[in-house]
């Protein structure tokens, strides 16, 4: 649920009154990735089970590098 939000807050950005809220939340997006791989690497899980959540924060964090670069 809390990563259709970010999805959501994501997108809202990219609309060029409002840069900040997709930094925002692309920001809140690599905490939870963060978070993710760090429960799946305690958990034992495979690098395929975990592999989804460390695509959307490095996805996040170049959204935030682009994002930046262009304003």
């Amino acid at each position: 649920m809390y990563v259709l939000n970010v999805i959501v807050g994501v997108l809202s950005g990219l609309h060029e009154d409002v840069p900040i809220v997709g930094i925002l939340a692309a920001a809140g997006l690599v905490g939870m990735t963060i978070g993710a791989a760090a429960y799946h690497q305690k958990a034992g899980d495979d690098m395929k089970v975990w592999a989804p959540a460390v695509m959307m924060g490095s996805v996040a964090i170049f959204y935030i590098i682009l994002r930046i670069a262009s304003a």
